[in-house]
């Protein structure tokens, strides 16, 4: 029986994927945060740009500290 991934799971991985080494949004270099729902890695300016979006969870690289 397989079971769900946590959203520190989910961003761990996108995190450890080769290509996720820029910002999904403007490229700068080395993401801090992933928003787990749209599975896309961002840089803390753009995590700021897009934490008034409804639904969008975002997780922070430092303890997983979560933001909705």
């Amino acid at each position: 029986q397989a079971s769900a991934l946590s959203c520190c799971q989910v961003a761990l991985r996108l995190w450890e994927h080769p290509y996720n080494k820029v910002c999904g949004d403007c490229g700068a270099a080395n993401p801090e945060w992933a928003s787990v729902n749209l599975l896309l890695v961002i840089c803390q300016h753009c995590a700021g740009m897009t934490a008034h979006l409804v639904h969008v969870k975002i997780i922070n690289a430092e303890g997983c500290v979560t933001a909705e």
